[in-house]
């Protein structure tokens, strides 16, 4: 990925030039600025000390792609942490519903994401009652959500029922296929109901 490239030119050159303006203020001779001159140093020389990030690190994604991460950021590299940001991202994070925990901060210059996994499966039950057949009105079955297919935060669920209505399901879903959240999804279900006169199935 480009936000995970080596920096190393880059910030050598970044150096340089820092310490160009550094070396031009120091040189700078005017008796009638060295107040500025001055200040300006001082808060140069502060913002020049100060880290910035220059890496990201991801921690704990056991199945989760780091791509699948990576697209969710905001923070800019080569810039002084920023707190608002990093809260931001974290949400984003949270959102994809794959993490239990998601912890951001800066460790010197690195851009640090803590996280856990949470469960990528789900069983879920189907109990469905027709009031108008009485006892005989019951289905029952269940199926289960796989949240993260592949680790790229894809979703398919499946399950059936039998009784009343004799049903199965399969459906896939995922929310950023490419470029701008483009998005695919899809089901596919086959159901037949047993009606007191006569059946009729759906697809």
């Amino acid at each position: 990925m480009k936000i995970l490239r080596n920096y190393s030119h880059q910030k050598t050159l970044v150096f340089l030039i820092k310490l160009l303006i550094v070396n031009f203020l120091i040189k700078w001779d005017s008796t009638k600025y060295r107040k500025m001159k001055s200040i300006i140093i001082l808060i140069y020389l502060t913002i020049l000390s100060a880290n910035n990030v220059e890496q990201i690190k991801i921690n704990g994604n056991i199945k989760t792609h780091k791509s699948i991460i990576i697209r969710e950021l905001k923070h800019p590299l080569n810039s002084p942490f920023i707190e608002s940001i990093a809260l931001e991202d974290r949400n984003r994070i949270y959102n994809l519903g794959l993490f239990s925990t998601v912890k951001i901060y800066e460790d010197e210059s690195d851009y640090v994401i803590d996280l856990v996994e949470g469960p990528n499966y789900y069983p879920f039950p189907i109990i469905e009652y027709d009031e108008a057949k009485g006892k005989n009105g019951w289905s029952y079955g269940g199926g289960i959500m796989y949240l993260n297919f592949r680790g790229r935060n894809e979703k398919q669920f499946g399950g059936l029922t039998m009784g009343n209505v004799n049903n199965y399901f399969f459906g896939y879903s995922n929310p950023w296929l490419k470029g701008d959240h483009v998005s695919l999804a899809f089901n596919v279900w086959n159901s037949t109901n047993i009606h007191a006169v006569y059946e009729y199935e759906s697809n």
